[in-house]
């Protein structure tokens, strides 16, 4: 398996990533915790943000799965290098 790291629509990380589980393709999309006191409400909430705006970590098996990449609706590309996606090292 081998991870590329897909560009996706203007905050859609989250739906990129569901959308490309749902198409059994495996992905990775990290999160910062950030906790937001509202000192009106006295409230402490928790979000969580993704650490890489506008990205998603997809791990494809075979060429097959890159086609599949570049069809779902919420990704814009791969990042890559003379138009080939380039995998992620490591």
């Amino acid at each position: 398996m081998h991870w590329y790291l897909a560009t996706v629509k203007p905050q859609s990380e989250k739906l990129a990533a569901a959308h490309l589980a749902a198409e059994g393709l495996m992905t990775f999309m990290p999160v910062a915790r950030v906790e937001i006191f509202d000192a009106r409400k006295h409230v402490l909430t928790i979000r969580k943000f993704p650490l890489f705006h506008g990205y998603v970590f997809a791990g494809l098996s075979g060429d097959a799965d890159v086609g599949a990449l570049h069809q779902s609706r919420f990704i814009t590309g791969i990042l890559g290098n003379n138009g080939k996606p380039s995998r992620v090292p490591g």
